[in-house]
């Protein structure tokens, strides 16, 4: 899904995507994302919604580490 540039992200990735494709443990991912690790075991399990700003820091760390990674 692509989006526009208005702060969303360009790709719609899923935090679990991004981080297998970084190959990071869910420790090291949270601290990345500077959040609680509860709080990304929630979101990467599917039990609360990601934020958006958080996400799309997701897909930015991703893509700018491997631009082909998610494709």
């Amino acid at each position: 899904m692509v989006l526009c540039r208005s702060g969303a992200p360009l790709t719609t990735f899923t935090l679990r995507q991004c981080r297998y494709a970084l190959a990071l443990s869910q420790t090291s991912f949270a601290a990345q994302l500077g959040i609680p690790l509860e709080t990304y075991r929630t979101w990467d399990s599917g039990r609360r919604p990601v934020r958006l700003d958080i996400l799309t820091r997701a897909n930015e760390l991703t893509l700018r580490a491997d631009p082909q990674a998610l494709r």
